[in-house]
């Protein structure tokens, strides 16, 4: 994400539906780890769970500068213990 436009979060406090859950569960499965993107979108995943304290482990990986706003981002989501999607404005 480059720029430096100020981002905001917009949060959706709608909980994910039982075919959300299943659908992110199964979705971590596929993801490789190995893979800095497929990471990044494992930790989302895990936070959008409930799974805080995976996700924040999964964050302290090494990163390339291109995802440290996500995951900056990401950490406040984690920190704050809110599992609701949450939609990045520039």
């Amino acid at each position: 994400m480059a720029g430096k436009s100020s981002k905001k979060i917009s949060n959706n406090k709608k909980p994910l539906s039982i075919e959300e859950v299943t659908n992110l569960k199964r979705l971590s499965l596929l993801l490789d780890p190995l893979n800095e993107n497929q990471l990044l979108m494992l930790a989302e995943a895990k936070r959008e769970l409930g799974e805080f304290k995976e996700a924040s482990i999964l964050l302290q990986e090494p990163f390339s500068e291109n995802y440290i706003q996500s995951i900056s981002l990401i950490q406040k989501l984690v920190k704050a213990r809110n599992p609701f999607v949450a939609e990045i404005r520039s």
